[in-house]
């Protein structure tokens, strides 16, 4: 709904830039934030992001926090143990920071089109970056080997992310078609490992 890409510069005689401003990714007739688009963002768009962004969040933490009592039931735990068993007891509402996290590298990819392939790149390494950082300090896994494989899928993504700004044109320099074949055997070995 929000994902918006510039299309043509403003351009001067005797170029005539067909599409000036940002046009919705779905339909690149559709400039956005004009016509229906500007209906749908506004009247389902917005609604839908706080109700996702912040509601599922909250309302996990809410059922979890209210409920921390019947955790160890056996029914609560069938309906309910996939949000907090696999963290450690003090964190057992980490999920919603996952979740939290996930909606962060998702609106990066949606709202940092504008931005530009690299920077939209840096601030995903950024976000992935503070992700190891949690992990690190909180360590909330109940299951020493479940924070480690998860360390390790993060690691993973960020040298995968680290690697792929390496084979993009900055100015003049453009990398060689045999530096991209060994840097994506690099890449294919790093994600298989």
């Amino acid at each position: 709904m929000f994902a918006c890409i510039p299309i043509d510069q403003p351009a001067t005689a005797p170029y005539a830039p067909a599409a000036i401003g940002s046009h919705w990714v779905l339909d690149i007739n559709q400039q956005c934030f004009t016509g229906y688009h500007r209906a749908w963002s506004f009247a389902f768009g917005l609604p839908s992001i706080l109700l996702v962004c912040l509601g599922l969040p909250l309302g996990v933490v809410i059922l979890l926090v209210t409920n921390q009592a019947y955790h160890s039931e056996q029914i609560f735990r069938q309906h309910y143990g996939f949000l907090y068993m696999s963290y450690s007891q003090p964190l057992f509402w980490w999920e919603c920071v996952v979740m939290t996290q996930t909606m962060v590298l998702v609106a990066i990819s949606v709202f940092g089109v504008n931005l530009g392939v690299f920077y939209q790149v840096v601030a995903m390494n950024g976000a992935l970056v503070l992700m190891v950082i949690l992990l690190l300090i909180f360590k909330p896994h109940a299951y020493p080997q479940a924070g480690k494989v998860m360390l390790q899928a993060v690691f993973c993504l960020l040298l995968t992310s680290y690697t792929a700004l390496t084979f993009l044109q900055l100015g003049s320099v453009q990398p060689s078609p045999e530096y991209g074949m060994v840097m994506g055997c690099v890449v294919l070995v790093i994600n298989l490992a």
